[in-house]
């Protein structure tokens, strides 16, 4: 009886999960990138902690050069979800903007960006990591 009761309770909560309502999405424009010791870091020094970030972090995202020699190309993948950020380094701070989704219900409400809660939480956890990096150096 125990085992149909937490059956029931995860289906329950899967459903649950399956329909959360878009929230809008959140770009991240001029973060700070200030190293341990107050320094503002280069650009250079910048995009390898985005990399490590991306690589280290608490979610895995494979970051790559986006081929203009400046942009950076984020991609996270789980499940059957990919969310895909453009960020742009300059020498003390960077922006981090959405480029596209898989399966996260982006779309435009009242002519604002909409998208699955779980992006904002994700991206957070991308900056999170990115900032522990960048106090590394």
């Amino acid at each position: 009886m125990r085992t149909l009761v937490a059956v029931a309770a995860l289906l329950g909560a899967s459903a649950v999960h399956a329909q959360r309502h878009p929230v809008p999405l959140i770009d991240r424009p001029n973060v700070s990138a200030v190293s341990a010791s107050g320094q503002p870091v280069s650009a250079e020094a910048l995009q390898q902690a985005i990399i490590a970030g991306g690589a280290n972090g608490a979610r895995k995202w494979s970051i790559v050069p986006a081929g203009d020699g400046r942009t950076l190309r984020g991609t996270y993948i789980v499940r059957a979800h990919t969310v895909v950020v453009e960020i742009v380094p300059w020498p003390g701070w960077y922006s981090l903007q959405y480029a596209d989704s898989n399966n996260m219900k982006y779309g435009i409400e009242n002519g604002k960006p909409v998208i699955h809660p779980f992006y904002n939480d994700w991206v957070d956890q991308l900056v999170r990591a990115i900032d522990a990096e960048v106090k590394k150096l």
